[in-house]
C-alpha cells in the first residue's frame, strides 16, 4: 500500500471515531487530495498545511479561510510564521525525524526510492536528483 493509500486508510479510521477532521499535511512530501469537503460533516474543520503549495484539500484556498456547506477549510499561507514561538520548534523537530529517517545503524542511508529521501534530497554525487530543483533550473535558462 502506498503512502497516499495508507493516510486516507488512517484518516477514515478517525473519521469513523471522531466524525470532524483537522487535517494537517507533512512539509515536503507530493501533494494528495486526502480530503473530500463531502466527506466530513457540517461543523467539521480543516487546516490545511499544504495550502501554499496547493493544498491535500480540492477546495483549499492559498491565504483563505472558506466555508463550503458548513465545512470550514482553512488554507492559512506559511503557518509557522503565524505562531513564531513554535516554529523554531516546529522546524527542529521536522529536522530531527528527517535525520532519524535517513540514519540507520549509525549510518546515513539514502534509498533513493523512498519518498521523504527523494523528496528532501537536492544533490547527490555530484548530480541534482530533484526533479523541482531541475525544472526550475531548466526555466531559468
Amino acid at each position: 500500500m502506498d503512502l497516499e493509500a495508507r493516510a486516507r486508510v488512517l484518516l477514515a479510521r478517525w473519521r469513523a471515531l471522531i466524525g470532524r477532521v483537522a487535517f494537517f499535511a507533512v512539509f515536503g512530501l507530493t501533494r494528495f487530495r486526502l480530503v473530500e469537503h463531502f466527506e466530513l460533516r457540517p461543523g467539521s474543520v480543516i487546516v490545511d498545511l499544504a495550502a501554499e503549495s496547493g493544498g491535500n484539500v480540492e477546495l483549499t484556498k492559498p491565504g483563505e479561510q472558506i466555508d463550503v456547506g458548513g465545512v470550514l477549510i482553512v488554507g492559512t499561507r506559511n503557518v509557522p510564521s503565524t505562531m513564531p514561538l513554535h516554529a523554531s520548534m516546529l522546524y527542529a523537530r521536522n529536522v530531527a525525524n528527517l535525520l532519524l529517517h535517513l540514519v540507520k545503524d549509525a549510518a546515513i542511508n539514502l534509498d533513493f526510492e523512498d519518498e521523504i529521501t527523494k523528496g528532501a534530497c537536492v544533490t547527490h554525487d555530484g548530480e541534482i536528483v530533484s526533479e523541482r530543483a531541475k525544472q526550475l533550473l531548466a526555466a531559468a535558462s
